[in-house]
């Protein structure tokens, strides 16, 4: 910036001054003056202080403008201040298909659990099967027919805390990560909780809650006030799932 260009250009000629005035006043004690001298590393010191501290303010200033902050995190922030909820992305999906192989197991069967991993061999990345139900079993040696799955790429994650409760409970969620929303599942005291946009989309009493994209990091949980939404007690264990991808 060029406000910041001219105070380091006057500096720097101020520097220069008071190295030419040291200089002058120890030649008369004989003493010689150079940047390897006490004096000169005081001076050097205090130049590369005043520099450090001109780029913080100047790095500060353009990561609050929108239209030259550079850092995500800043540019989510300024999101939200604006009433917009940035989006982490989708995560990449993909359709399986599973063939059998035939073998001599007498009854062969499988059971694939919801959110089984799968490694693609050819990026090395980690795929999820999403199951509309906890689990599926196959007889196989009564359909052989091929099967199709849904995989989504990422890796599940949870977290659990203890609410201190209160109307309009809120918590910020520390994940590191792109998060997809459309994976993200909230209990309470193990009950699975409904997810909404916003406050007036909850009914009285009802178990739903809000996430949005935190300021600063993570994501912001928003629970209701009895109204809008029910009120988390002081006590209630609360527990998240979510995929990073």
């Amino acid at each position: 910036m060029r406000y910041f260009d001219l105070l380091q250009v006057k500096y720097e000629g101020f520097a220069n001054v008071v190295k030419n005035k040291v200089s002058q006043v120890l030649a008369g004690y004989d003493v010689t003056f150079g940047n390897n001298t006490i004096f000169g590393q005081m001076i050097n010191v205090m130049l590369s202080v005043v520099q450090n501290i001109l780029l913080y303010i100047e790095d500060a200033l353009t990561e609050q403008n929108k239209t030259t902050a550079q850092r995500k995190t800043s540019i989510n922030g300024l999101a939200q201040l604006s009433g917009y909820s940035p989006s982490f992305g989708k995560a990449a999906g993909c359709n399986v298909t599973m063939k059998y192989i035939p073998t001599n197991e007498q009854n062969p069967t499988v059971n694939i659990p919801n959110h089984t991993q799968l490694i693609c061999t050819q990026n090395g990345l980690i795929y999820n099967i999403i199951l509309p139900q906890e689990s599926i079993f196959i007889s196989l040696d009564k359909d052989i027919s091929d099967k199709y799955l849904y995989a989504v790429e990422g890796r599940f994650e949870s977290q659990t805390f203890t609410a201190t409760g209160g109307q309009l409970y809120s918590k910020n969620l520390n994940v590191i990560g792109n998060l997809d929303l459309d994976y993200f599942n909230l209990y309470v005291n193990g009950v699975k909780w409904e997810r909404v946009e916003s406050l007036y989309d909850m009914g009285p009493n009802d178990n739903q809650y809000i996430v949005r994209t935190g300021l600063t990091r993570g994501v912001d949980l928003f629970f209701g006030n009895g109204q809008h939404g029910r009120v988390i007690e002081n006590g209630d264990i609360v527990g998240v799932e979510y995929l990073l991808h």
